[in-house]
């Protein structure tokens, strides 16, 4: 199979020769010559962004995909859907310039507007008006700032957020919309809500809220004074973006870990999405892009055309990323080349592998440096400190993409390896 990774590799073959004894009987060194495929990266395979669909008027905000159709609205365009990947796009709904949100739970989409919540169970061609259902009235203009600006499905439970910036609360339903009850922060902002080891976290405009009863009630799982401006669940790793930086916890919030951030975080719109592709971890903090390959140390992503926009979303779709930025979407696939940050990438081989890889150092490094093993999903896989020039990695025991980091002092280099 010409997978599109090895596409992307220029091969040579090198012979290595061990002469006895191999621990074979009657062993000679042909029989003991090892011929493997090291794959060497060739031309550089950077990560760019392009532009996905012309989008029309108006600030693109968010972005899904159900069942191969795409939707999307804007804050002039309305709610609108493609079945061509974005060629041509189809008006959905009565509302063109009020649309506020969009969002889709399992196989329902809902949309807020200033007129209401509303709920499509058919893709987009009817709609139920939930709107009287909620405990307060939704008001006619921009001017009165109250309507959902984020519905979630988490633990069978759906939460609606209220927005856009100072208007507080959310709400939660245990029957699909058709009652709500208000969540107990009334003068609290809500940014998200998500599911984590087997309980239920709130981001708000104060800290981290925690519910072990699908919501009923909440207790502190963060510190006080902190403005919580996303929140989201990788893996055994809960994440929060606050102001400062980006924190998170792998023991349900008892303590936090703080990491780097290259951007200052402010409350308030865009809300903060990520998603994970090619081994990083990306989101939209503080209206900018930033990524890491561990959750601990971030960087600024600009992709080549990104760096003075803003960014509405990050949503992974297949094996894509699409982002609302300034007036438009941008689409970026998988690559498994070498990183534009990434200099004098070290040698690996076999690459692929099904047992233990073998790693060369970049030349003029030392055997101080450190390694670092991460899984597509960012999670950590193994470290240690290199005891010779030689580096041998078992294999992780699921077959997959991985992405090794090595770094001395200031110096860092990645590349990615495959297990089989």
């Amino acid at each position: 199979m010409d997978l599109p990774w090895r596409r992307s590799l220029k091969r040579t073959s090198i012979e290595y020769q061990r002469t006895p004894p191999c621990h074979v009987p009657n062993a000679t060194s042909s029989t003991c010559s090892l011929t493997v495929l090291l794959l060497l990266t060739g031309d550089r395979v950077q990560a760019q962004w392009t532009i996905w669909t012309d989008q029309g008027p108006g600030n693109q905000c968010d972005l899904y995909e159900l069942n191969g159709t795409f939707y999307k609205f804007s804050d002039l365009n309305g709610a609108k859907k493609s079945t061509d990947n974005g060629a041509t796009w189809q008006q959905i709904g009565p509302w063109t310039t009020t649309v506020r949100s969009l969002n889709i739970v399992g196989n329902a989409i809902y949309v807020g507007t200033f007129e209401g919540l509303f709920r499509s169970d058919d893709e987009g061609d009817t709609w139920v008006d939930l709107s009287g259902n909620f405990p307060f009235s939704f008001p006619a203009t921009f001017s009165s700032s109250r309507y959902v600006k984020r519905v979630r499905g988490v633990d069978g439970i759906l939460f609606a957020l209220i927005g856009p910036y100072a208007a507080a609360g959310g709400y939660r339903s245990a029957d699909n919309g058709a009652t709500w009850t208000s969540l107990p922060f009334v003068s609290i902002d809500i940014q998200d809500v998500v599911s984590h080891n087997g309980a239920i976290f709130l981001a708000t405009s104060l800290r981290v809220f925690r519910s072990v009863d699908l919501g009923e009630n909440w207790t502190p799982a963060h510190p006080d004074g902190y403005t919580i401006t996303g929140l989201w669940s990788n893996g055994s790793t809960l994440y929060a973006v606050r102001a400062p930086g980006i924190v998170r916890t792998v023991n349900d919030g008892a303590t936090w870990i703080e990491s780097s951030y290259p951007y200052p975080v402010s409350f308030g719109y865009p809300l903060t999405d990520w998603a994970v592709l090619d081994g990083y971890i990306y989101v939209n903090a503080a209206q900018r892009l930033a990524r890491s390959a561990n959750g601990l140390d971030w960087e600024a992503f600009s992709g080549g055309v990104l760096s003075t926009q803003t960014i509405k979303n990050v949503r992974r779709i297949g094996n894509s990323l699409y982002i609302a930025g300034s007036g438009n979407f941008y689409v970026m696939g998988s690559t498994v080349g070498i990183d534009e940050f990434v200099q004098d990438a070290p040698q690996v081989w076999p690459n692929p592998s099904a047992g233990t890889l073998s790693v060369a150092l970049p030349e003029g490094w030392t055997v101080s440096t450190q390694y670092q093993v991460h899984n597509a999903l960012g999670a950590l896989v193994s470290s240690g400190t290199l005891a010779n020039a030689l580096l041998q990695i078992a294999h992780p025991g699921t077959a997959g993409v991985y992405l090794l980091t090595l770094q001395q002092g200031g110096l860092r280099s990645r590349t990615r390896v495959v297990f089989e």
